[in-house]
């Protein structure tokens, strides 16, 4: 398949890459270059411990992440200068406790089902898969465009499939949100503060982190509340106001039953006082089948409990 001559619109040429070899940049021609380079400027003696330096990074991640101090680097746009420091420090270690900011990079599809839609998040190149009721939406979550299917048929009304994408984009980031928020303290239009000492609604001794976050588009402002377990240092309990002024929060839920999936902590209980609600057959997977964004059908229950089995370990 050629890449070069592939499909226009931003989901088939993000599907397109998924289907070509493509030659990484982080291989050994980019060693290659660094040696060479750094020959020109560094004095002899310290050539071979700047290229050792240099090489054990490259080949211990795929990224030169860990070769920075901090262990959780915020995105640009987070609000460092509106944020305390022992706000940063409780997202610090609760990055930390769950998995750790280089695997949550490394964690390339998610899936999971809430509310009764099966999700599926490509983080990588920004893909988006939901299906529910026969209904299966495809798209790219960096520019509003996609496909919506019914029944196997692709949905031809532009109008239609463009309210259809716009409520897609909506429901990942609540539902994204819901599976993995703890994961996103530092994203941008984040503002954290710490608001002080407090009890879960089991009684469990906590530190509340407030997380006001700065949106556009279909989402908008909102403010959440954080409850960190002060012995696991993990997320307890959350607390969501759609209005940053609000009084009183639209839930409070719990953030319990937490699992190990590929080498990151995920919580599926999000218990309220009046209901009960469980994120089912998660699976973090390195790898998925390459059709799954390209499919009009909807993936089979049987499939996907597959992946949410053989991935949680």
């Amino acid at each position: 398949m050629d890449c070069q001559a592939g499909l226009s619109s931003a989901i088939d040429g993000a599907a397109c890459r998924l289907k070509c070899q493509s030659a990484d940049l982080a291989g050994p021609d980019a060693g290659r270059y660094f040696v060479t380079r750094a020959a020109l400027f560094l004095p002899s003696k310290l050539l071979p411990v700047v290229t050792l330096r240099f090489v054990w990074c490259l080949l211990a991640l795929p990224s030169l992440i860990a070769c920075s101090a901090d262990p959780y680097p915020a995105e640009k746009g987070f609000d460092q200068e509106g944020s305390d420091r022992k706000a940063l420090e409780l997202a610090d270690a609760v990055m930390t406790h769950q998995g750790g900011y280089v695997r949550w990079q490394q964690a390339r599809y998610m899936a999971w089902t809430y509310y009764g839609a099966h999700h599926i998040w490509d983080k990588k190149l920004g893909l988006y898969r939901q299906q529910k009721n026969g209904q299966v939406l495809v798209m790219s979550l960096r520019k509003p465009e996609g496909k919506v299917f019914q029944g196997g048929r692709r949905q031809l009304d532009p109008e239609l499939t463009r309210q259809t994408l716009e409520q897609g984009y909506t429901i990942w980031r609540f539902a994204s949100d819901f599976l993995a928020l703890p994961f996103k303290l530092k994203d941008e239009g984040v503002t954290l503060r710490y608001g002080g000492p407090g009890l879960t609604l089991a009684h469990d001794t906590a530190d509340i982190l407030e997380m006001n976050y700065h949106g556009t588009g279909p989402v908008g402002d909102s403010r959440n509340q954080l409850w960190i377990d002060r012995r696991s240092h993990l997320v307890s309990q959350w607390a969501f106001y759609a209005q940053p002024a609000d009084a009183q929060p639209a839930f409070v839920r719990s953030w319990r039953n937490y699992g190990t999936y590929n080498g990151l902590r995920l919580a599926t209980e999000r218990n309220s006082a009046e209901d009960t609600l469980t994120v089912s057959h998660l699976a973090v997977l390195d790898t998925l089948p390459r059709d799954v964004f390209f499919s009009a059908q909807p993936i089979p229950l049987a499939v996907v409990q597959q992946w949410a089995g053989f991935r949680k370990k």
